[in-house]
């Protein structure tokens, strides 16, 4: 009996496995719940009826994709699925390919950076610009006082004293004012320092300019342009890397800023460059004309065809064109002179005037016409690009019509770029007109001024004319205003050439004038030539009795102590 009841009890049990275990695969061959919603799905979109082995593998493609296993590629529904597996998998490998490309790009940049080069004391001065600069130095303060506005002065002051220094083209005090740049925090007085050394042209700056022009962005605007200006004035070719860095980078703060620098300071590798800009439709009209500006300045011949392209195209901006013109002329290929010559028929005077600048390039044989039909040109702009060009390509075949624009142009601006230009030419012609000028007596006093100037700059031997002029007006108080204007222009050119022998009788009759300004004149000129025959004269003066501007500037010239500094000791 107890064998009995323990072989049903074995059944039982046997027989709840079997149970379970057949319920258990009947659960795994069951479809998803998620099949019928698929194969509606499907015989929506294809209108065919899937069959159901297909909804299972859809089914099971559906899980597989889920999971992010690979899908067996079978029948209609299972394309599909692959497909869009497929899809999203190479839209996702695209954006992490991209997204490495962003990263990689960053970390390039810093390369772009450029080397900061040494850092370098300014340059020694030249002998002669010292000597010059201290003979022309008559200020009430002494060289020793200026060292110490340098060094101790306040911020307004030392401005001042670096603006006059930089207009006299004073180099003496260099040292000091690169030790204060170095010290200083003012960002006022960094900016006039380095005007300063942009005006002499001296790269002792340079590592500092490069540092900033490296990462400008928590510095001033005012401070980061100065910085671009001196960078472009002192040619520094280590700011390339740095500059063309902000030029991509398109901050629109500093573009035009790199822009016209690299204009300064870049080769054929950066005009390579420059010209992808040319396809860029992100750019400013301003903008775009600067790149045409820039793009000429540095020769950028590959340019060429996209830029000839831009001056024949009647819908262009104007200014672009013109800008344009300019560049292909600079690039001086030939191809360009009839392209220029059809441009100055143009009836916009803007045009017109920018073909000149550009076919002033070229030989003065190939566009000697043009240059003299620019001369009688309705807008006055055009005859003064003309009058220009026909100096920088020295057409001496213009005198007749350089004379007559001189004789009757309505814009004085005109008549005034006429004088230099014969007077350069230097011959007979040109000389009898001007000098004609200086004796007529109708001829107005600024024209006379004008042509004593253009004279003085391009004759090495002062003319007769100019003497008589000088001397006339010197007696003649009436004149006082033609007087003072040949007088500056003698002092400037004494200064220049250490003194001219010639101005020594000039020299006096200013110094016995009873007027301030013109004894003063002659003091300026004794300064530069130290001419003996007025020696007695100067020192009469700065032994005067009553203390004027006149005897201070004596004594300083003739090294003599001042009356404050006779009274302390």
């Amino acid at each position: 009996m107890k064998k009995t009841g323990r072989f049903f009890k074995y059944i039982l049990i046997f027989s709840m496995i079997y149970l379970a275990g057949t319920s258990f695969i009947f659960a795994q061959d069951a479809p998803d719940s998620a099949a019928p919603v698929a194969l509606e799905k499907n015989e929506q979109d294809t209108g065919a009826v899937a069959l159901p082995e297909q909804s299972e593998k859809s089914a099971d493609a559906e899980e597989k994709k889920e999971s992010g296993e690979a899908v067996p590629v079978s029948g209609n529904s299972a394309d599909f699925a692959t497909k869009e597996s497929g899809d999203a998998e190479k839209s996702s490998e695209i954006k992490a390919e991209k997204s490495e490309e962003e990263k990689s790009e960053e970390e390039e940049k810093p390369k772009k950076l450029s080397v900061v080069p040494p850092a370098k004391r300014p340059k020694k001065p030249n002998s002669d610009k010292l000597k010059l600069a201290e003979e022309k130095d008559t200020d009430k303060d002494t060289a020793e006082d200026k060292r110490d506005s340098i060094r101790y002065g306040i911020e307004s002051d030392i401005i001042d004293l670096l603006k006059k220094l930089s207009d006299n083209d004073d180099p003496r005090f260099v040292e000091e004012i690169y030790d204060l740049f170095q010290e200083t925090q003012s960002p006022r007085l960094k900016i006039a320092i380095l005007n300063y050394f942009a005006k002499l042209e001296d790269p002792c700056l340079e590592d500092y300019a490069v540092t900033i022009l490296n990462d400008p962005y928590d510095e001033s605007q005012d401070l980061t342009f100065a910085v671009f200006r001196y960078t472009a004035a002192v040619k520094c070719k280590a700011a390339v890397n740095a500059v063309m860095n902000l030029l991509e980078n398109d901050n629109e703060k500093y573009f035009d800023n790199s822009l016209n620098t690299i204009g300064e300071i870049g080769s054929a590798k950066e005009a390579e460059k420059l010209a992808e800009y040319l396809d860029r439709e992100d750019l400013s009209l301003p903008q775009r004309q600067t790149l045409m500006k820039v793009l000429g300045k540095i020769n950028a011949v590959q340019t060429w065809d996209k830029l000839k392209e831009i001056v024949e195209n009647d819908d262009e901006n104007v200014l672009v064109r013109a800008y344009a013109a300019e560049a292909i002329g600079a690039m001086e290929k030939t191809d360009s002179i009839p392209i220029l010559k059809d441009l100055f028929k143009d009836a916009d005077p803007r045009l017109r005037s920018y073909s000149i600048k550009g076919l002033s390039h070229f030989n003065a044989k190939d566009v000697q016409e043009t240059m003299l039909e620019a001369l009688r040109d309705s807008y006055y702009g055009v005859r003064l690009d003309a009058i220009e060009a026909v100096d920088k390509l020295e057409i001496k075949d213009a005198i007749p019509a350089l004379i007559y624009r001189a004789k009757t142009d309505p814009e004085f601006s005109v008549k005034k770029a006429c004088y230099p230009v014969l007077a350069k030419f230097n011959t007979k012609q040109a000389d009898d007109y001007l000098f004609s000028v200086l004796k007529e007596r109708k001829t107005g006093e600024d024209a006379k001024a004008l042509v004593v100037e253009a004279l003085m700059k391009h004759k090495k031997a002062m003319p007769k004319e100019v003497m008589t002029l000088a001397e006339d007006t010197a007696k003649d108080d009436l004149r006082k205003q033609l007087r003072y204007a040949i007088g500056k222009q003698f002092v400037k050119y004494a200064n220049l050439e250490n003194g001219r022998a010639e101005f020594a009788g000039i020299c006096k009759l200013y110094l016995e004038s009873k007027d301030v300004s013109t004894q003063g004149m002659g003091l300026d000129l004794y300064a530069s030539g130290r001419y003996g025959s007025c020696s007695e004269l100067v020192h009469t003066i700065a032994e005067g009795k009553r203390p004027s501007v006149n005897k201070t500037k004596a004594r300083r010239i003739l090294k003599m102590p001042l009356e404050d500094e006779e009274e302390k000791r």
